[in-house]
């Protein structure tokens, strides 16, 4: 049985004497070779009669070569590489962007019944934090601090509706800040001590982990309970230490970390605009 994705070699006896040339397709056409009777269609049609049961048997040809030196000639043998494209009747392998999709499709798909009650609860908290002139902090490492800053980015600014900008802040995106408490405290301190000294009872913290593990986020959740303010966690996986540090969780049950990714974008934006019709603005 040939595996998908595997080569062979075909050993194909030709009836005469003659070389071939690639023409500017790809494919090879007889030529004449000088001394011998030459037969334009006999590579022709046997390529077209290897390559139809090649076909069949789910192997599809993509090249052919002779077995000597370039420019030369071999009577009685030609040599083929032929790709096995799978086996007869097996539907075509997906590629990463077909199976990328399909998954996020089925995800989301998913999510947008589990999530839904937990995504206005959530926003709830944040309308109540800027209702009471309050603001929103989020932070995240890598994928999730882009998240945040993606997130306080639509508050700022606006996601659909025209209305009043909303007071947000992203632990994330001052490098000079970052570096010192990291260097100074520990990176496991870096959004826990802005935290302390950005925040203010009242305020909601957005904590964004995709596996719900990292001591930075779990330390800023532990902070932010501290200082009165309301935190809702976006994890991924089982949601970790940090879905039981946070008043609300919202769990992309998940595996895959671009998947999770991919989600949270989905929640963030389902988010803002869930508060936007909390507060009723626009």
């Amino acid at each position: 049985m040939l595996a998908p994705g595997g080569w062979v070699f075909a050993m194909i006896p030709t009836l005469g004497v003659h070389r071939t040339d690639r023409d500017d397709e790809g494919w090879y056409e007889d030529t004449e070779v000088p001394g011998h009777e030459h037969r334009p269609m006999q590579w022709n049609l046997r390529r077209e009669t290897w390559a139809a049961m090649f076909e069949d048997a789910g192997i599809r040809l993509v090249e052919g070569s002779l077995a000597a030196e370039s420019g030369a000639h071999k009577a009685g043998v030609f040599f083929f590489g032929v790709k096995v494209s799978g086996s007869a009747g097996q539907a075509p392998e997906e590629s990463p962007a077909e199976e990328a999709f399909r998954d996020l499709a089925h995800l989301a798909s998913h999510l947008g019944h589990t999530l839904e009650p937990t995504i206005d609860a959530a926003a709830k908290h944040m309308a109540a934090s800027l209702s009471g002139g309050g603001k929103i902090l989020a932070c995240g490492n890598g994928g999730s601090a882009a998240d945040a800053q993606h997130f306080v980015a639509e508050l700022v600014g606006r996601l659909r509706r025209e209305r009043p900008s909303l007071p947000a802040l992203s632990l994330s995106s001052d490098p000079s800040v970052v570096t010192a408490i990291g260097n100074d405290y520990g990176y496991d301190r870096v959004f826990a001590r802005q935290v302390e000294g950005l925040g203010a009872a009242g305020d909601t913290l957005l904590a964004i982990s995709t596996s719900g593990r990292s001591p930075n986020v779990i330390e800023a959740l532990a902070a932010a309970r501290e200082g009165g303010l309301s935190t809702v966690a976006l994890l991924g996986g089982t949601g970790g230490p940090a879905a039981g540090a946070a008043e609300t969780a919202l769990v992309v049950d998940e595996v895959d970390t671009q998947r999770i990714q991919e989600a949270h974008t989905a929640i963030l934006h389902a988010l803002c605009e869930s508060l936007e019709r909390h507060l009723d603005l626009g």
